[in-house]
C-alpha cells in the first residue's frame, strides 16, 4: 500500500497547489482533464477495493491518504470530484468506514462526509449529484453514526461523528395550527362545557 499512499499524496498536492489558480485548472484545461482523470481512477481502484476486500480497516494509511485527497479535491476543485460517475460508490465507502477504530482515517472520511453534505460556493453548480446521495444513503449514514456513537466507536470519535449528521439541513417544524375563533379562551381550555355555561361565558364583561 505504501507506493499507493504516495501516489495519493501526489495528487493530493497537485490539487493544492494548481487548485488555487483558478485559470490553470478551469474546466476544458490540460491540468483540469489531468486531474480528473487521476482522481477518477483513484476513485474507482480504491473503492472497489474496499467493497471487496476482507478487512479494509486494516490499511488505515491508504484509507488516510484517499480521504485527504477526496477532501482537499471538494476544497480546490469540486467539479472533479462531484462530477464522476464514482460518486455515489465513493459516497457509500465513506459511509462504510464510520464505524471504525482507527482514528487517522475514520476522522479523514467523516471530514471529507461533512464537506461533501455541507459543499461550498464553489460547489454550487454540481450539489445535484451530492444531493442525490443524500437522498439514496443519508438513513445508512445516521444509521451508521448512531451505531459508531452508541457501541463501536472509540470515545476520541464521539464528537467527529456527532457533527456528520449534524450538517444535514434540520427538518422544518410544521406551522402551528390557527386558533379557532368564535370561542374564547375559557371555553377552548373546557370544550366539555355545556352549552348554557359557554354561552353565559361568552355574555361576561371582559376583564380589564
Amino acid at each position: 500500500a505504501a507506493p499507493v499512499v504516495g501516489c495519493l499524496t501526489c495528487v493530493t498536492l497537485a490539487l493544492e497547489t494548481y487548485g488555487v489558480n483558478g485559470s490553470i485548472t478551469a474546466e476544458g484545461s490540460d491540468v483540469f482533464d489531468a486531474l480528473t482523470d487521476v482522481v477518477g481512477v483513484f476513485v474507482s481502484s480504491v473503492c472497489g477495493w474496499m467493497q471487496a476486500a476482507r478487512d479494509p480497516e486494516a490499511e488505515p494509511e491508504l484509507l488516510t491518504a484517499f480521504f485527504e485527497m477526496c477532501h482537499r479535491c471538494l476544497v480546490f476543485r469540486p467539479a472533479i470530484l462531484l462530477g464522476l460517475e464514482g460518486t455515489p460508490q465513493l459516497f457509500d465507502a465513506a459511509i462504510s468506514c464510520i464505524c471504525h477504530q482507527e482514528f487517522q482515517h475514520t476522522r479523514a472520511a467523516i471530514t471529507f462526509l461533512c464537506l461533501f453534505m455541507s459543499g461550498t460556493d464553489a460547489a454550487g453548480p454540481y450539489r445535484e449529484g451530492a444531493a442525490h446521495c443524500m437522498h439514496q444513503r443519508g438513513a445508512t449514514l445516521l444509521q451508521q453514526c448512531l451505531t459508531g456513537l452508541a457501541t463501536t466507536s472509540p470515545d476520541n470519535l464521539v464528537d467527529h461523528q456527532a457533527r456528520c449528521p449534524a450538517r444535514r439541513p434540520p427538518a422544518r417544524a410544521p406551522p402551528p395550527r390557527p386558533a379557532r375563533r368564535g370561542r374564547c379562551t375559557r371555553c377552548q381550555r373546557r370544550p366539555r362545557r355545556s352549552r348554557l355555561r359557554r354561552l353565559r361565558c361568552s355574555r361576561a364583561p371582559s376583564r380589564p
